[in-house]
């Protein structure tokens, strides 16, 4: 393999760790944000949050976006009203019999 080669895959192999690392951040911040009470604005909390990463030295391509942890937090509650409707329906369906 020439150098060239080995130098494209070496960017190529950064950028997919970055990718995945923003992905696994993206949801640890909006669990955790979705699980807490929190004082300030959902955007404001999820900005000290970045922030904190941010100080912790997370590469920068590796940070969320306030836009994808408010995403995230939407699905979160998507797929818990989800679990809530069928355990309620399994609840149901057990009191019938």
């Amino acid at each position: 393999m020439n150098r060239a080669a080995k130098i494209q895959k070496s960017a190529a192999d950064v950028a997919a760790g970055h990718a995945a690392t923003q992905i696994m951040l993206t949801r640890n911040l909006a669990r955790r944000i979705w699980g807490a009470s929190a004082i300030g604005t959902v955007y404001d909390v999820i900005a000290q949050r970045i922030e904190t990463l941010r100080a912790e030295e997370h590469p920068e391509a590796a940070l969320p976006t306030s836009e994808d942890v408010v995403k995230e937090i939407d699905r979160i509650d998507r797929d818990s009203a989800k679990r809530a409707t069928t355990l309620a329906a399994r609840k149901a369906s057990c009191n019938k019999t």
